[in-house]
């Protein structure tokens, strides 16, 4: 896992390097394989039977805005980032595409996020395992001290 690029310090980063981080996300979804992996992956998973989808590290929502604009999806969207202006402009974007009704964005840690049994019919977590140090670990982690 690759956890030492700016995908895994969004949280981190200034506002200015955010803004590449988003357009390099929104150039990198609107790729045709990129675009045609995800679609795949969304049919493999038989998303358009569910109701609430949680999309786990949503960035500039590129995953959630594909499931919400699928035509058989009945559902919403809640997509979570570690960076507010990342949630806040995957906000902006489905919005601008006319989604908002169907999708919600907001800032959180994936790995300490504790939604109630049944909250979610599917969970996705598109291109988010490479940016985190151990997946198994809750929470941020912290090197001990040498």
């Amino acid at each position: 896992m690759d956890s030492s690029g700016p995908y895994a310090a969004t949280d981190r980063l200034d506002e200015s390097l955010l803004q590449v981080v988003a357009t390099r996300l929104e150039a990198r979804g609107q790729h045709p394989l990129f675009d045609r992996m995800l679609r795949d992956y969304l049919d493999a998973m038989q998303i358009d039977t569910s109701q609430r989808v949680l999309d786990l590290g949503c960035g500039t929502g590129v995953a959630a805005r594909a499931i919400a604009r699928r035509g058989a999806f009945p559902g919403r969207m809640l997509g979570i980032d570690i960076s507010s202006v990342l949630a806040q402009a995957a906000a902006r974007l489905a919005e601008d595409e006319g989604l908002g009704d169907r999708t919600e964005f907001q800032s959180g840690d994936s790995r300490n996020l504790d939604p109630a049994d049944g909250s979610f019919d599917a969970v996705v977590a598109h291109a988010l395992l490479r940016h985190i140090d151990d997946p198994r670990v809750s929470g941020p982690r912290t090197l001990p001290a040498s």
